[in-house]
């Protein structure tokens, strides 16, 4: 389960909207609270809005240059920076949102490819600019697929 506020909600979802028609990103941050549940659960308390830096190729010596309406990529400055930020805070990063522009909250094969195991994956459907549809996901252990999670929306 991924606990969320309703204000970090929407906030989340004006990000995602004023990246369209592009895919946008950002990064959850939160705790583990999974002794509180007796089942994985894991509360967002800050999110970190990051840009898109899928069509700068130079970010990873072997990127594969993409298409910022198609893929998104979190320069690996900015999720150190999200990482410090966290344990400054003492929270860690645990998961991930970004936006889907006119296509369902569900993840890509690109999505699977590039996920990692123990973060959450928030994905929002935004058509027209305006968010609607979110889903959580969570990578399985096979590493092949994604399984979805409750999202709990609290206030």
């Amino acid at each position: 389960m991924l606990q969320i506020p309703g204000d970090l909600l929407t906030q989340l979802h004006a990000h995602l909207s004023a990246g369209y028609p592009n895919e946008a990103c950002g990064l959850l941050l939160g705790l583990d609270v999974t002794a509180l549940h007796g089942e994985p659960a894991f509360s967002v308390m800050r999110i970190e809005p990051v840009p898109n830096v899928a069509d700068q190729s130079s970010v990873f010596e072997n990127h594969i240059q993409g298409s910022l309406r198609n893929r998104y990529l979190i320069n690996p400055d900015d999720y150190v920076r999200a990482d410090r930020a966290a344990h400054a805070a003492r929270l860690e990063i645990i998961g991930v949102f970004h936006s889907h522009p006119d296509h369902p909250a569900e993840p890509s094969q690109e999505d699977v490819r590039t996920a990692w195991l123990g973060l959450s994956y928030l994905i929002v459907s935004v058509n027209h600019g305006v968010a609607g549809d979110t889903r959580s996901w969570r990578l399985t252990k096979s590493l092949t697929a994604f399984e979805h999670e409750t999202i709990q929306v609290d206030g």
